[in-house]
């Protein structure tokens, strides 16, 4: 029997093409194992009450166990820096549910995100997407700015959970495209 389709998160992807890349002879059975992790999390997600709240609480712990076991790449993000909130941001419709009819921040660039705010803080910061919640830089935050090297803490664990909750509804929302 073969699995349900899933939703991949776009770090996720970009890290299995790099897989494929590396490994094209392991790539293979990595995408089924990482498609089957992702479809056990949703099912486990769904038996536990449905999904959003658990699956942030388990990104936040991936994204802290992996600052632990990689001690030499050290987060630099701080408030105020919001290099990563000029992308379009993926989110489930779960986090639409819960951001819709939210105030958009008052930031005066039109290719920011529309909760960030004129002091580049974020003014759902509580409620940010699984896709926020996994965008940690191990750089010096300038070099994230447009034009500049991108390089996040990622955490493969993370995007499986982030992947799940995505999964669960067969869907995937842009912030953007917000009523």
């Amino acid at each position: 029997m073969s699995e349900p389709q899933v939703i991949v998160t776009s770090s996720l992807n970009k890290f299995l093409r790099g897989v494929r890349d590396k490994n094209p002879e392991q790539f293979s059975a990595f995408r089924v194992q990482t498609f089957h992790k992702i479809n056990e999390t949703a099912k486990f997600l769904k038996a536990n009450g449905g999904g959003l709240d658990l699956s942030r609480k388990l990104i936040d712990l991936s994204m802290q166990k992996e600052q632990l076991l990689s001690p030499d790449k050290k987060v630099s993000c701080k408030s105020g820096c919001a290099a990563c909130c000029f992308q379009s941001v993926a989110i489930s419709q779960a986090e639409a549910n819960i951001l819709t009819g939210r105030p958009n921040g008052d930031h005066p660039s039109e290719k920011a995100c529309r909760f960030l705010n004129k002091d580049n803080l974020c003014s759902v910061y509580e409620d940010r997407p699984s896709s926020c919640r996994t965008a940690n830089s191990i750089l010096d935050p300038k070099q994230c700015e447009p034009g500049g090297t991108k390089q996040e803490l990622f955490s493969y664990e993370a995007h499986i959970y982030s992947s799940a909750e995505s999964t669960i509804e067969n869907k995937i929302l842009y912030i953007k495209d917000l009523d």
